[in-house]
């Protein structure tokens, strides 16, 4: 089993604010040693942070600088980060193949391209990945229907 993985921005969220899934992520980076990242991966981490602070107030102020500081040591620590240039061809390919958004693709890609699985927490990600050849590639905590997760 590889000691590496691509890990998306929902992951990381998830490692860091209470959700449904964080029990799962805590596990699952237990797994590995290393894990690689894209140079878009930050905005997304951050802006969803931002978003349960100030838009949904599930975070105060202090939480919000407590989050966003525990995750940047997981980065700092943990995490090899890629240019979007690496990978932009293929994942324009998986884009345009699988319906997906550029941004999920690229991660998918960043996984292909380096040989090693990819752990999110995305579950729309995953419901179409379902039944394609991309499916093998996902480590996720849904297992069967995802229809009812946010």
């Amino acid at each position: 089993m590889s000691t590496e993985a691509v890990i998306d921005a929902s992951a990381i969220v998830a490692l860091y604010v209470p959700e449904e899934t964080s029990n799962w992520i805590r596990m699952k980076v237990e797994e590995y040693t290393q894990f690689h990242i894209l140079d878009l991966t930050m905005y997304e981490v951050d802006n969803a942070i931002w978003r349960k602070g100030v838009l949904l107030k599930e975070l105060n102020h202090s939480e919000m600088e407590l989050v966003f500081a525990n995750i940047q040591a997981f980065i700092d620590s943990l995490c090899i980060s890629h240019p979007y240039s690496e990978i932009r061809s293929e994942t324009i390919r998986i884009a345009t193949k699988h319906g997906l958004t550029i941004y999920d693709s690229a991660y998918i890609s960043l996984a292909q391209a380096i040989k090693s699985k990819f752990i999110t927490t995305d579950a729309t990600l995953i419901q179409k990945l379902r039944n394609t050849e991309l499916e093998e590639m996902l480590e996720t905590p849904y297992h069967g229907d995802t229809s009812g997760v946010k």
